[in-house]
């Protein structure tokens, strides 16, 4: 348990406990008038001090909990900013190419595209040669 649960803990038990005996002693009033307005007085003051610690307890954990909302946004914008980071990722990408252009050139047997577009050149070359009489029909 964390220290400020044991913290809050402690401070509704306090709380409570006042409560009942300021209540309990307002129930039954002294005897004087100015016993009487006295303890009126602090009955009064002790309420308003209860309702204060309850709505400074209340803004106490709606900080916290938007400070942890804070401190996990600044964290996910630190992870995100890490996987958009370009730089990283290009290398990344250079490093992928490099290992691309290695494994094609350990390939044997791969056809150079202008050697094919020579022979499909020379093969139509040599069909309008033929077709326009130089060669035998």
């Amino acid at each position: 348990m964390e220290k400020s649960d044991k913290l809050q803990k402690l401070g509704i038990i306090a709380v409570i406990i006042i409560g009942i005996i300021t209540t309990y002693f307002q129930i039954n009033p002294p005897q004087t008038q100015e016993q009487r307005t006295a303890s009126n007085t602090i009955f009064f003051v002790v309420l308003f001090y209860i309702a204060l610690y309850f709505v400074s307890d209340w803004v106490t954990d709606k900080v916290k909990s938007y400070l942890d909302k804070i401190n996990t946004n600044q964290k996910d914008i630190t992870d995100l900013k890490e996987k958009f980071n370009l730089e990283k990722r290009f290398n990344e990408i250079e490093k992928k190419i490099e290992v691309l252009n290695e494994k094609m050139k350990n390939k044997k047997g791969s056809i150079d595209p202008r050697i094919v577009i020579m022979i499909i050149l020379l093969l139509l070359f040599y069909l309008y040669l033929r077709s326009i009489g130089l060669f035998g029909n």
